[in-house]
């Protein structure tokens, strides 16, 4: 939905792994020529998205996140 109002990608990254960090942890920046309604849908629907990721997608973060422990010790 962001990308069909705003013509271009919310997030974007070199890799699968850097996209899915950035969808859960970077700000979404909005053009300002986005109505402020238009903004807040766009916020309800991240926030829902969020609230809501699949069962496939936490365990891919869950994975990534023990990885991530692993590389650091």
């Amino acid at each position: 939905m962001y990308e069909m109002m705003a013509g271009q990608p919310p997030f974007e990254a070199d890799s699968e792994d850097d996209l899915f960090e950035s969808i859960l942890h970077d700000d979404v920046l909005y053009p300002v020529w986005l109505t402020k309604e238009a903004v807040s849908v766009l916020k309800g629907v991240r926030m829902h998205a969020l609230l809501f990721l699949s069962y496939a997608d936490a365990i891919h973060f869950f994975y990534g996140f023990l990885n991530l422990l692993v590389r650091a010790a």
